[in-house]
């Protein structure tokens, strides 16, 4: 891997020695390993250094898959296989995604692309990739972009909304009906009022004067 643009992650790989120790580990039965090239992993390295221990340790085992994988295998199938990460208690599985003679790997987190094969001979088989393999487990779930309507159906929404707003809207411009009948009677009542207010006043002039 150092001789072939992956220096910085054979390095990191061989400066945790669980990590290397699995990888060998698994040889024997067969190996998988994607590795960033150097233009992707230098930009990662201070969220690398950030990592605690076993969050290391996990994030350089996502990055194989205990199975030998030749690029034929992964241009035919898409779906998901487990990593070296992978256990009872933890998920770290990757998506495979091909279309045509693409091959990428999804985490949930992000999109890596395979760009070269380094080596491909049973029981092993390295791939360079573009992006470091960030897991779901570790980093922010990517989000998927909201997509905006087609013009014909945004235009049919608003023009929907338009005539929904000017249905429900009340008269308001219109000046309401009145109804002559109610106003009569609350003039009167009103009158009413003022009558015995006026009558209280007479009685209680001549109750003083008397």
């Amino acid at each position: 891997m150092a001789r072939n643009g992956c220096f910085t992650f054979s390095r990191l790989l061989s400066g945790v020695p669980d990590a290397a120790r699995s990888f060998a580990d698994n040889l024997g039965s067969g190996l998988t390993a994607f590795c960033p090239v150097d233009d992707a992993m230098r930009p990662f390295l201070p969220a690398f250094k950030n990592l605690t221990a076993d969050a290391k340790l996990s994030l350089l085992l996502y990055h194989a898959v205990p199975v030998y994988c030749p690029f034929e295998m992964l241009q035919d199938g898409n779906g998901v296989v487990s990593t070296l990460a992978t256990g009872a208690a933890t998920d770290y599985k990757l998506a495979v995604q091909n279309d045509g003679d693409q091959v990428t790997l999804r985490t949930g987190a992000i999109v890596a692309t395979i760009t070269a094969t380094l080596v491909d001979r049973n029981p092993l088989a390295v791939y360079a990739i573009d992006a470091v393999l960030e897991p779901v487990e570790l980093f922010e779930p990517a989000q998927a972009p909201e997509l905006a309507p087609a013009p014909e159906v945004a235009e049919k929404a608003a023009s929907a909304k338009a005539s929904s707003e000017t249905a429900e809207a009340p008269a308001g411009a219109q000046e309401a009906p009145v109804d002559e009948k109610a106003t009569a009677k609350s003039a009167a009542a009103r009158n009413g009022v003022y009558l015995w207010a006026a009558v209280g006043v007479v009685v209680a002039m001549a109750a003083a004067a008397a």
